[in-house]
């Protein structure tokens, strides 16, 4: 059964068990709960030297960024309905997850961070530069799906990776 250490509040997490779930593949989630720092434990280390979650298992296989455990689990399981197998279609979905994990997560984790984590301790400018700077990305968004340029094909693996970082906004 594949192994996978997580923490609920990590939107990367959410995306990996999102699509476990949504397609039914079974597994055993062990909780990580970065609040209490066990992510930086030596067992935790020994585990994913990037002390991050998540971290996924299937045997020998480990890995530990979110957008390559979707990718794993979509070739293995062939879920050609959440990530494509023609090539036109891969460079669109991949397009968008880099802009996901590249462009908005960091800003919603500054926003995260400093608003809801660190409350009063927060940088608020650096969170209300965040949410300037949001507001620019969900507008580049909002203009590509309007002119059509989503195709059907990668929407749903795209919302998994989406869906968690807009929750928080």
């Amino acid at each position: 059964m594949y192994q996978l250490f997580s923490f609920p509040l990590s939107q990367h997490s959410r995306r990996v068990i999102s699509l476990l779930e949504e397609v039914g593949i079974p597994y055993e989630n062990h909780n990580i709960n970065l609040m209490a720092n066990e992510h930086m434990s030596e067992s935790y280390l020994k585990i994913n030297p990037n002390h991050k979650v998540p971290t996924f298992i299937d045997g020998d296989v480990k890995i530990h960024e979110s957008n390559a455990i979707l990718r794993y689990l979509c070739i293995k399981h062939q879920l050609f309905d959440w990530y494509p197998n023609n090539t036109k279609t891969v460079a669109n979905v991949e397009q968008w997850l880099d802009w996901n994990q590249c462009q908005l997560s960091p800003l919603v984790v500054d926003i995260v961070l400093n608003r809801m984590i660190l409350g009063a301790k927060g940088d608020q400018n650096v969170a209300i530069q965040a949410e300037k700077n949001i507001q620019l990305l969900f507008t580049i968004m909002e203009e590509h799906l309007e002119a059509g340029r989503y195709l059907p094909e990668s929407i749903q693996l795209l919302q998994i990776c989406l869906s968690p970082l807009i929750s928080f906004n």
